[in-house]
C-alpha cells in the first residue's frame, strides 16, 4: 500500500508498506525518512538516524539517507572528489 501525505513548502511525504516492512521517504532530496522492520518482540523498530520533525530535516546539516543532495545539480562549476 502506498499513502502521500503533504506537509509544508511543497514537500510530499510517501509511505510505502507491505506485510511487516514500511518505508516513508520525502520529495525534499529524496531522503528515506523511516525504515520500519520487525522486532524481536513482533512489534517494528524504525532502524535508520534521521529527524522527527520537517524543520529538523530542513535545518540539518547532515544528509541522512538522502539519495541525491538538496542541492543535487545545481552548484555551478561543481566537479567529483578525486578517488
Amino acid at each position: 500500500m502506498t499513502e502521500s501525505k503533504k506537509l509544508d513548502d511543497g514537500v510530499v511525504l510517501y509511505t510505502v508498506s507491505r506485510e511487516k516492512i514500511s518505508f516513508s521517504a520525502m520529495n525534499l532530496g529524496c531522503t528515506i525518512t523511516n525504515l520500519f522492520v520487525p522486532n524481536k518482540t513482533g512489534g517494528k523498530t524504525d532502524i535508520l538516524l534521521g529527524y522527527d520533525t520537517l524543520d529538523g530535516w530542513k535545518k540539518g546539516t547532515e544528509a541522512h539517507n538522502a539519495i541525491v543532495g538538496r542541492v543535487a545539480n545545481r552548484i555551478r562549476g561543481a566537479a567529483g572528489h578525486p578517488h
